[in-house]
């Protein structure tokens, strides 16, 4: 209890808990893991500042900004950043997010809106040889090694769930997906796993 001028006040203290229980599921090799620990942003131009958005970007961040559907990695590699139109971006953070997100907001100013997206979403990663196979049911997009490559994303559909799938390495993807239907995109891919394997 908490003294408060006369009376006392209870000391709550909140934990957060996955959108899916925090799943594991490992299938003839492949992996599925519910990934928590990620913080997802996304940066919109404000109307008109688009030319002054992208230099302060490439200079501050030192890179050069990848083309629609392609990525690049930032902050020593702890995120990264999607470009999903010329003047929008998804970040996603694997460490220490309070600092990159103060990072990207001195690089964009006042000139984008930057927002944290992370309650919005879901992500899994699966890991492992079938993973390509898993995603391909369903799936909108060619995924096909040759086309969909390492640092490649795409927000598409597989089945009747919107969905943005980040090629992290040839064999690992990680998969974005609304919060509200958490479970369910876990078990239809959990069973199009089970069906290739």
């Amino acid at each position: 209890m908490i003294p408060m001028e006369k009376d006392n006040v209870a000391n709550f203290s909140l934990t957060a808990e996955s959108f899916a229980g925090g799943v594991a599921t490992s299938i003839g090799g492949t992996e599925i893991r519910e990934m928590s620990n990620l913080e997802i942003s996304t940066i919109a131009c404000r109307r008109g500042d688009f030319t002054i958005v992208h230099n302060l970007m490439t200079a501050t961040l030192d890179i050069s900004l990848p083309i629609v559907g392609c990525s690049v990695k930032i902050f020593d590699g702890q995120c990264a950043l999607l470009t999903k139109s010329i003047d929008q971006w998804l970040v996603i953070s694997y460490l220490d997010h309070l600092q990159n997100h103060d990072q990207l907001k001195n690089a964009v100013g006042r000139h984008a809106y930057l927002t944290c997206q992370t309650d919005n979403w879901v992500a899994f990663r699966i890991t492992g040889s079938l993973s390509r196979a898993t995603l391909e049911r369903g799936c909108m997009i060619d995924l096909h090694p040759t086309v969909f490559l390492e640092g490649s994303f795409a927000q598409t559909l597989i089945n009747h769930f919107d969905v943005v799938v980040f090629c992290e390495q040839p064999d690992r993807f990680l998969l974005l997906s609304p919060s509200s239907s958490a479970k369910s995109f876990y078990a239809m891919i959990e069973t199009s796993l089970r069906n290739v394997s």
